[in-house]
């Protein structure tokens, strides 16, 4: 018989509530059923930065819910061992990433699984045993039923999600104008029309855009609209 992951009715619909509040993945530690190690109870989540593609745990933070745990006597192979995190798309096939990052993190554990979680209910589950050789066993995924769990509490989830879950926005990266104005004339009309000063060139370190200004044409100007104002003597 094939080896199962088994989450608790509890645990599975707090993966999926998570999931659905957003197209971005979110990421999560499997919290098992002691003596049942690929039995989670609940899912813990850490602070995080996540994108469509992304998720990245605040590792104090980790560290943080670490020590929590250990204060209730759990030991590390009860909520430390299973990565738990969720794709936006229709595929659950890990990414290179995914693989980078399982083997970084868990790769000195004795056993740790990955598990994802895709919008289209796609499931992967992998057992990676620490052997002289590596060894992966795909799981099968299902719910177990035959042990205690607690009622859906989704307005706590919620709050959760908006504490711990940051989106990541990338930087917007702003290129000066390409305009390599050489010309006395263009470089003119380009500071009467406002678009930037000489000063301005030599603070942000462009200045050698103006070099040899004999050798300046219209063409040279990147801004069509402008380069045909100047031609038509309106700039």
């Amino acid at each position: 018989m094939k080896p199962e992951l088994l989450f608790t009715p509890y645990a599975w619909k707090k993966l999926v509530y998570l999931r659905d509040l957003s197209d971005n993945e979110v990421g999560a530690l499997g919290v098992s059923v002691p003596g049942k190690p690929l039995v989670i109870a609940d899912l813990l989540v850490p602070k995080q930065l996540v994108s469509w593609v992304s998720v990245a745990f605040d590792m104090d933070n980790v560290s943080d819910l670490y020590a929590d745990m250990s204060e209730k006597n759990r030991p590390m192979e009860e909520f430390a061992r299973v990565w738990i995190h969720t794709h936006p798309g229709s595929s659950a096939t890990p990414s290179g990433t995914d693989e980078n990052t399982f083997m970084t993190n868990y790769g000195t554990c004795n056993w740790s699984v990955m598990f994802i979680l895709a919008k289209s209910g796609a499931t992967t589950a992998c057992l990676r045993l620490k052997t002289p050789q590596k060894l992966d066993i795909q799981l099968g995924v299902g719910i177990d039923w035959t042990v205690p769990f607690d009622a859906t509490d989704e307005v706590e989830w919620k709050s959760h999600y908006a504490q711990s879950i940051s989106v990541y926005v990338p930087p917007v990266i702003v290129k000066p104008t390409t305009c390599v104005t050489k010309s006395a004339n263009v470089r003119d009309a380009y500071e009467d029309a406002g678009i930037f000063t000489a000063e301005d060139l030599w603070e942000d370190g462009s200045a050698d855009w103006w070099a040899n200004p004999e050798d300046m044409s219209y063409e040279d100007v990147e801004d069509e609209l402008f380069q045909q104002e100047l031609k038509d003597g309106k700039a």
